[in-house]
């Protein structure tokens, strides 16, 4: 059953103050890194940014959704955002690790029912 990481994350005055140079040095740094998860059947599913004009919008700018093949690989995952420097130039606020729940009708009846931790979501914020 897959894993998902959803994340909202804001740029911290750290990553304004750098320069162009040094940011792409930086994504650099981080794209050299993505080869690791592919290899763990990690993928990007969605990055972007957000639309502050939706109904109920976030306020963090951007976002990203990956999806891991276990919860294993999805450690890694959260490991490498971490060991990457990430948190020092954005800040989350949203991270949410989940495992997938199919058929929809059932994620419904987690919620309603409220065993969505007994199922194995758990949400990191």
């Amino acid at each position: 059953m897959a894993y998902y990481l959803v994340e909202l994350y804001s740029p911290k005055p750290a990553w304004l103050a750098l320069d162009r140079a040094s940011r792409a040095g930086f994504f650099e740094a981080v794209g050299a890194g993505m080869s690791n998860f592919t290899a763990l059947g990690i993928e990007a599913v969605a990055l972007g940014e957000t639309e502050a004009c939706a109904v109920h919008a976030a306020p963090q700018q951007f976002f990203a959704i990956w999806r891991a093949p276990d919860a294993k690989a999805l450690d890694v995952l959260i490991s490498g955002i971490a060991g990457s420097g990430w948190h020092d130039y954005f800040g989350e606020r949203g991270w949410q690790r989940h495992r997938s729940a199919w058929p929809p009708r059932k994620a419904c009846s987690y919620l309603v029912l409220g065993d969505v931790l007994q199922e194995g979501l758990a949400i990191f914020c």
